[in-house]
């Protein structure tokens, strides 16, 4: 009548299984050690269990041990995600015992950035529970703004990426959520773009350029033989110069007549003006007449010189003995011929001293000669 409840065993939490002894008739007598009778013990937790076989005076008895092994509440790797494809995700648990993951690691955590699915079988004392989890990934959105770009004043200048996606979300520094902004001023612009899980951001720098403003080069000019003359405008880096004489200056010194062109430009526009230029021999020629009538005939009654515009003037008067009878600085009044208030007759002589107003003539300038004063 000898019977066993088999090895030491143990049972895994949230689980059963079956004490069934050797079959024996119904007649004999069974007593579990929770005074239960039995023939069968479905056992849900761990501990010692015994049984008593009886069959009249005949008793046999048996023990075993049942471990209980506690397993995790929770064992789950949680929901299917999805990640940036630049990222990575840890998946695993800290729970002592022995892993085994589908892609063979035996490790309790991992670390990965593959779209995959991803299963992890976990064994304690022969305690088996295993899960599954899919990560997905969102793909890095691919965009540029281009180059830095240069902005005209006044005007306007969209921006946008050189691919569009209408599932991304965009996100722009001046706060703006469309694919494409309007910028009026110049600023380094930024736009983020977003999939899912997965952020690219770029820049721009938008440098504002001014738009050339009207020139003027000033008056058409007349220039003595030999003189300079400076025509352009102001300096302005912003700009570029071109004449119609080949220099890329902003200013030029002219010495030959002809017309002159000036054209400022830049990306944002033109500005032209002209001027003309003409050459002219401005020395001056001295007229004395070497006679006059003081008669009283209003025609020819002074001696006057005629000149281009001076400067300065003198006339001197003198007789043949070196005496200075007349003198004026009054280029339009001349001498009458009358000396201390008395008209005479005959010759006298005149010594003229003059400074141009054109510097390039020379100064002072000074002739002299002979008069008649006839009567």
């Amino acid at each position: 009548m000898n019977f066993s409840l088999g090895v030491d065993a143990s049972l895994c939490s949230d689980s059963s299984f079956l004490l069934d002894p050797i079959s024996y008739p119904s007649s004999f007598g069974y007593l579990w050690n929770d005074n239960s009778t039995s023939p069968q013990k479905m056992i849900t937790t761990g501990g010692v269990y015994s049984l008593t076989l009886t069959n009249g005076k005949c008793a046999s008895s048996d023990t075993i041990d049942i471990n209980e092994v506690s397993m995790p509440n929770t064992f789950n790797l949680g929901n299917d995600t999805t990640i940036c494809e630049t990222d990575s995700i840890r998946l695993g648990f800290n729970f002592a015992g022995t892993y085994l993951w589908n892609n063979g690691s035996t490790d309790s955590e991992i670390y990965t950035n593959n779209s995959d699915s991803y299963m992890v079988t976990y064994n304690k004392q022969g305690c088996i529970i295993s899960d599954t989890i899919v990560i997905n990934h969102d793909n890095v959105p691919q965009f540029s703004l281009g180059q830095d770009l240069q902005l005209c004043s006044d005007t306007t200048l969209e921006l946008s990426p050189r691919s569009f996606n209408p599932a991304y979300e965009y996100l722009w520094s001046t706060g703006e959520t469309d694919s494409t902004i309007t910028v009026t001023s110049e600023g380094i612009y930024s736009l983020q773009i977003t999939n899912g899980k997965c952020q690219a951001l770029s820049s721009i720098t938008i440098s504002e350029v001014p738009v050339p403003e009207m020139i003027d080069l000033g008056l058409d000019t007349i220039l003595c033989i030999g003189d300079t003359f400076s025509i352009g405008v102001p300096f302005n880096p912003d700009f570029r110069y071109l004449w119609n004489v080949g220099s890329q200056n902003s200013r030029i010194i002219i010495e030959d007549s002809g017309l002159y062109r000036l054209r400022v430009y830049n990306e944002c526009g033109a500005q032209l003006d002209e001027i003309k230029i003409e050459i002219e021999d401005c020395s001056c020629v001295l007229y004395v007449p070497s006679a006059f009538t003081p008669n009283g005939d209003v025609l020819n009654d002074e001696f006057l010189s005629s000149y281009c515009e001076l400067e300065s003037f003198k006339l001197e008067i003198f007789t043949r003995w070196g005496e200075k009878i007349f003198e004026t600085e009054d280029i339009n009044k001349g001498w009458d011929g009358t000396v201390k208030g008395k008209l005479v007759s005959g010759t006298y002589f005149w010594l003229i001293t003059a400074e141009s107003q054109y510097k390039n003539q020379g100064r002072p300038y000074m002739k002299t000669g002979a008069v008649q004063v006839i009567r």
